[in-house]
């Protein structure tokens, strides 16, 4: 009576039940390229899962070793040169007919923005960025770092609400630039007189092109956070003058130096960039020590 019994059991089990269950087989709707995954058929038709990541099957290897090329070119410090790479990459994705993988294209859109409207104009940069934007994830490092450097150009008439579409735009910077131009903000530069050894090419390096330049850019980057009309900041230049043994003659040598301040905003912005560029020693007839006050006031005209 037991074997009819097992036999009817077996009759009301289906086939898959029969045997030891596999991976589920992909569908379209599992996880898109860039999503974390387990096991590759969490990551639908045609994708794989490697390094936790869905990754399309099909892909172009010239366009990776341009995309690589692209990358170190950036890591250098030449957003221009990677955009050249990476626009060939994209070129060679193109060419195969494959999906360019999304971190590409948003690196590539990272480097357009960055390389500035000479090399890449600034619409055609916001385009890439938008579709950088549709073809990843929210929260993807590639995906933040293109629209961290989109958000620069916010004050400088770009509709973001363009970035909203469901299809890329033809032009994205068509509102009105809030931010003040370069021109529109004056510097000025205070320093005292004084007859120490050495203070008078302290100051001629101070009551400068380089520091007025820098008082601006240190302006407009505060005010895309503070909107402030003006901004000042108190520096203290140190220089003092030791006795160096030259061998046959003495000489008497110092180098003038800022103290950096901490934080962000435009006083610590001006004193890092004062403090990189004050220049080289100054030779003086005696040993000396002294400190400078410099005040530095920037405004909207």
């Amino acid at each position: 009576m037991i074997r009819p019994l097992f036999v009817t059991a077996l009759a009301l089990l289906s086939p898959c039940q029969l045997v030891e269950k596999e991976d589920a087989p992909p569908s379209a709707s599992t996880n898109p390229p860039g999503e974390t995954c387990a096991r590759s058929s969490d990551c639908g038709v045609g994708r794989a899962c490697v390094e936790r990541r869905c990754q399309a099957l099909e892909t172009s290897i010239a366009g990776e070793l341009l995309a690589a090329s692209g990358r170190e070119l950036f890591l250098t410090g030449d957003p221009a040169a990677a955009y050249d790479a990476y626009r060939e990459a994209l070129l060679a994705y193109e060419r195969r007919d494959v999906t360019i993988p999304p971190e590409i294209r948003c690196e590539a859109a990272e480097a357009a923005v960055l390389a500035g409207d000479r090399a890449v104009p600034r619409d055609h940069a916001a385009r890439l960025v938008h579709e950088c934007a549709l073809s990843s994830l929210p929260g993807s490092t590639p995906r933040k770092k293109a629209l961290e450097a989109l958000a620069r150009f916010r004050f400088d008439g770009l509709s973001v609400e363009r970035l909203d579409r469901d299809t890329p735009a033809d032009a994205y910077f068509t509102g009105k630039p809030a931010r003040p131009s370069p021109e529109s903000v004056q510097v000025t530069v205070d320093i005292p007189e004084g007859k120490e050894p050495g203070w008078e090419e302290v100051k001629g390096r101070l009551d400068s092109d380089f520091v007025r330049l820098a008082a601006v850019d240190c302006f407009l980057q505060a005010w895309e956070v503070s909107r402030a009309d003006a901004g000042n900041v108190a520096l203290d230049v140190t220089f003092r003058a030791k006795l160096k043994d030259m061998g046959s003659y003495d000489v008497f040598e110092g180098e003038p130096t800022v103290a950096e301040l901490p934080g962000d905003g435009f006083g610590p912005c001006l004193s890092r960039a004062i403090a990189a560029k004050l220049g080289d020693s100054i030779r003086v007839r005696r040993t000396t020590s002294w400190t400078m006050p410099v005040r530095v006031n920037a405004r909207l005209r």
